[in-house]
């Protein structure tokens, strides 16, 4: 509903008045100080999340890192003294088969 006493215009928003409202350089000053910080929260927060997530995971990477070579050397050692003692074993087992109770010599 425009007053019938303004010229009509081209313009939709022309007739638009918020009632205690100032459109001065200061308001639209801000208006734009609140514009860019919820751009740039909206930009910086999923990279601050993913920033967190990413140095969790490479820790978790570099941990691994030093457990796997220290792993990887204990199964061996542990692998290579098992074979020794199998070794042993079966080299003692074939002589106690292969020789009498009397060939045997105890050491004392």
């Amino acid at each position: 509903m425009s007053d019938p006493r303004t010229p009509p215009t081209d313009d939709p928003a022309a007739g638009f008045q918020v009632p205690g409202a100032s459109f001065s350089p200061r308001t639209y000053r801000g208006l734009l100080r609140r514009v860019v910080i919820s751009t740039a929260a909206v930009a910086f927060v999923p990279l601050l999340i993913m920033t967190v997530i990413n140095t969790l995971g490479y820790r978790q990477a570099i941990k691994d890192e030093h457990r796997k070579p220290i792993s990887r050397l204990t199964s061996n050692s542990k692998r290579t003294v098992e074979f020794f003692l199998q070794e042993r074993e079966s080299a003692l087992r074939m002589n106690a088969r292969s020789s009498r109770r009397s060939d045997i010599r105890w050491n004392r």
